[in-house]
């Protein structure tokens, strides 16, 4: 982030490690979110794991910020619009 706020960028893309919403890199403001796939890595794939996997990554998403989202169930859909993006593409 250091590098970016000296460097004249004019987008910077920034990926979000396992935590999602308690990630480090969230400190970013991203205007834009991307969540492309919900998979099982790192997980025990114990009952609603899919939903607790998708709450978390959607935790990037701002108030204000469009969420792009790949191909994800319909029920994870509603995760992600859950956390109130202003507009979902």
């Amino acid at each position: 982030f250091r590098w970016f706020s000296e460097a004249p960028v004019d987008v910077a893309v920034v990926e979000v490690g396992l935590l999602g919403r308690y990630d480090a890199t969230n400190v970013a403001d991203g205007q834009v979110a991307v969540i492309t796939s919900i998979g099982g890595d790192h997980t025990d794939f114990a009952p609603g794991w899919e939903v607790a996997v998708t709450a978390e990554k959607a935790g990037i998403i701002g108030p204000d910020s469009t969420a792009v989202l790949g191909r994800l169930a319909p029920e994870l859909v509603e995760v992600v619009r859950a956390e109130g993006p202003a507009q979902m593409v």
